[in-house]
């Protein structure tokens, strides 16, 4: 609704399991949970046990999600992690041209 609000009108929002999402081949409505079709993957992952390291991997990895552009509510620690440095390094998210066309690295907001 508040996405909606914004000017968004077209916003992808149900209570699904994501590992059985992530693990769908399809993106068509005849699968029971198909991958949905978006342009922004935003999201606030649960903190606890590795389902942060998981979604960074899906993303950085995945054909659906790699070269698409992401908005995650995230613990201060992540941009620090392993997975989250090397999948910045590997992908092509370490460079994207802003609507300006300039050349802009990704970054992470770290609150005071």
């Amino acid at each position: 609704e508040h996405l909606n609000q914004l000017g968004y009108s077209n916003v992808y929002n149900k209570k699904e399991d994501c590992y059985l999402t992530w693990s769908s081949k399809t993106t068509s409505e005849d699968n029971a949970q198909p991958y949905p079709d978006y342009d922004v993957f935003i999201t606030n992952p649960p903190y606890s046990s590795d389902h942060i390291e998981k979604l960074m991997k899906h993303l950085f990895t995945d054909k659906r999600t790699k070269d698409k552009p992401w908005c995650l509510l995230m613990p201060t620690f992540v941009h620090k992690k392993d997975y989250y440095k090397d999948g910045i390094a590997s992908s092509k998210k370490k460079q994207v041209d802003d609507a300006k066309g300039r050349t802009v690295q990704p970054f992470y907001l770290v609150p005071k």
